[in-house]
């Protein structure tokens, strides 16, 4: 992996791929980057057809589209294609750049080696009841939330919500609400994309009626941006809205259980679902009779 600043393109051959297109697309920069405090710039990041070779665009905020020029740092053959964190290490060359007239390539490297590419565990090591096909899938299990009206989350909250396995996420949406918020796990493939295109959304507890349904696109960083949704299942809170003109959940009230389950069509869908709720409502037994009879 070679990391290069704009003033040595031409030394790499990086302009010509540069110029033959590239697929961009806007990022935020982390707190960690250094990129987050400069609100008169927009980043963006381009790659290459074959994904080997990726560029940082920094333009002025609202100035339109990208050229050549805005491109101020590459990086050619990642050893994973992992926008977060190539975009993590250009935005850090980027600014250790502008704080420093000329930054050495041992520098450049330093900053580079201080960003790690995620290695994520297979589906079969969190959860090995899963269907079959997904057992081999890299995965990740991730937390959003829903929010009611007046509610709000900070990175702190997304910190004090994180899991890393199934049983400690389900006893988090099992236990009483936080008010304001529902709280969602998903497991999502990483990586890869499943061939999941059908979804079947019922309360964990008992089988619903409702048919299964197209899985959606969801929404990338920006509003005009969407990806294909590679959650596996997602296990979650969920509040019925109440009133004719409410839009959000209410603010106090405790939620049930929601399990929602992927499938390459409407049958493996649903047999997905009671797959894998079988499998967790035998660990949200065990959760139940660990708080009836503390040790």
């Amino acid at each position: 992996m070679d990391v290069i600043l704009r003033d040595s393109f031409e030394k790499h051959d990086l302009l010509a791929a540069l110029k033959q297109g590239a697929d961009w697309d806007f990022i935020v920069p982390s707190p960690s980057s250094g990129g987050r405090a400069d609100y008169d710039h927009d980043y963006w990041l381009g790659s290459s057809s074959d994904g080997q070779t990726w560029f940082l665009a920094v333009i002025e905020w609202e100035s339109g589209g990208i050229c050549p020029d805005d491109v101020v740092v590459a990086l050619t053959h990642p050893p994973k294609q992992n926008t977060k964190s190539i975009g993590e290490i250009l935005i850090r060359v980027y600014s250790a750049s502008i704080r420093q007239d000329r930054l050495t390539s041992t520098q450049i490297r330093e900053l580079a080696d201080s960003v790690e590419f995620p290695e994520y565990p297979q589906v079969r090591h969190l959860f090995p009841e899963a269907p079959y096909e997904w057992r081999d899938l890299p995965c990740e299990l991730t937390v959003g939330f829903t929010l009611s009206e007046g509610a709000c989350v900070t990175d702190a909250t997304f910190a004090e919500y994180r899991r890393d396995s199934i049983v400690d996420a389900l006893q988090v949406v099992c236990e009483p609400r936080h008010d304001g918020i529902l709280i969602h796990y998903a497991l999502q493939a990483r990586d890869v994309i499943p061939f999941v295109v059908w979804d079947v959304d019922w309360p964990l507890l008992r089988r619903g009626k409702e048919k299964p349904y197209e899985r959606k696109k969801v929404q990338r960083t920006v509003p005009w941006e969407a990806e294909a949704d590679t959650t596996l299942f997602e296990i979650y809170q969920h509040l019925s809205i109440s009133g004719v003109w409410q839009i959000d959940p209410p603010y106090f009230g405790e939620p049930k259980a929601r399990l929602r389950v992927g499938g390459r069509t409407p049958d493996t869908a649903m047999i997905n679902w009671n797959l894998c709720t079988s499998a967790i409502r035998k660990l949200r037994q065990s959760i139940v009779e660990d708080h009836e009879n503390p040790r």
